[in-house]
């Protein structure tokens, strides 16, 4: 698989929108954690 095949699936693959809510759980455990010092 290329990059650019795995970028296509990654953009247009029914677990997109699964990725964004784990990017966005890490942020938010990243920032809890910052701010909880």
């Amino acid at each position: 698989m290329t990059q650019n095949q795995f970028w296509w699936a990654t953009v247009h693959g029914h677990d997109h929108a699964c990725m964004i809510e784990e990017i966005a759980a890490r942020v938010v455990a990243l920032e809890t954690m910052v701010a909880g010092g």
